[in-house]
């Protein structure tokens, strides 16, 4: 054999490797939860108090990104609005738009 050949059949054992504990590693994680019964959804064991809190937990979980996407929807609106009402200044002078407006109705 040649050396090419050797390299190409070392890489086909350590594929084989790879697979078998790829398969090792699915069978354990499908088997060790009926072992384990750390389910929390499991109806035995639980009381009232922990399912309480596991459905504020998750409630809370499901209105962070909604929380977060509002908070910064406003934060970013104020600024706009700031920022409008800066640029409203400078253009109007320091006395604000109200003493532009008085000026035009005396004319």
């Amino acid at each position: 054999m040649m050396i090419a050949e050797r390299q190409v059949l070392r890489n086909d054992m350590s594929i084989m490797k790879q697979v078998r504990l790829i398969g090792l590693v699915q069978l354990l994680v499908l088997l060790l939860p009926a072992i384990a019964s750390a389910c929390p959804g499991c109806s035995e064991g639980l009381d009232g108090n922990l399912i309480r809190g596991y459905f504020w937990s998750i409630i809370f979980m499901m209105s962070m990104p909604f929380l977060i996407f509002g908070g910064l929807s406003s934060y970013m609106y104020l600024e706009v609005r700031r920022a409008r009402a800066r640029q409203l200044t400078r253009e109007c002078g320091a006395d604000g738009p109200e003493a532009s407006m008085t000026d035009q109705r005396e004319v």
